[in-house]
Parts: structure tokens; sequence; C-alpha cells
């Protein structure tokens, strides 16, 4: 796997992002590396906090206040992080709405 620590090392065009974070942890310093990076490039994307199931709920909603703070600062960020589980499928569907409503293969207006 090849890490893009070069901005000029992208050859190919983005038009969204979903950027991961683990549930477990919260944003660690290399999440707010890639953050970074995505403000530079100004390609608007959403964060997904992952593996919700593993997590207790009181340690989960103080990740989750914190990557809500420090999204303040982000001007690419979409306003609302999803919460998944891979395991549970807890919030997947959400989220594949989301994906197909944002790709346009979603009609959100006719349901």
């Amino acid at each position: 796997m090849r890490s893009l620590s070069n901005m000029d090392d992208l050859t190919f065009s983005v038009s969204r992002v979903l950027f991961l974070v683990d549930g477990c942890v919260g944003v660690t310093p290399h999440d707010i590396t890639g953050l970074n990076m995505l403000e530079e490039m100004d390609v608007p994307y959403i964060i997904v906090l992952m593996k919700i199931d593993k997590v207790k709920p009181a340690l989960l909603l103080k990740n989750v206040m914190s990557v809500r703070k420090y999204m303040r600062s982000l001007r690419q960020c979409l306003p609302q992080p999803f919460l998944v589980s891979a395991m549970t499928g807890d919030g997947v569907a959400l989220l594949q709405a989301f994906i197909a409503h944002a790709t346009g293969n979603l009609d959100a207006s006719s349901s």
C-alpha cells in the first residue's frame, strides 16, 4: 500500500471522499494530517466513524463530540458525521442511502 505524502502524487480527479475514523479511538494525529490534506485539495468529504459496536456508549459519545468539535474548523467537511458498524450493520443503510443520493443514484424527492 502506498502512502500519499505529497499532494503532487495525485494523478486522478477526486469529487468526494469518505474519511474513515476509528470510533474506538477518535481523531488521531494521522487523521488530522489526512483531513488537512483534504482541505488543501478543496474536495468535499464526510467523516465516517467506524466500529461503533466495539466501544462503550460513553466513550463513543466523547469521540463523536471530539470529531464534531474538530469539524467546526473544516471548510470542506459535510456537517454530519456518519456512525457505522460493519459487524452489526448499524448506520450502514443510512450511509448507503447518502452515497446513492450524492452520486445521483437515488432521488430523495420521489420517496
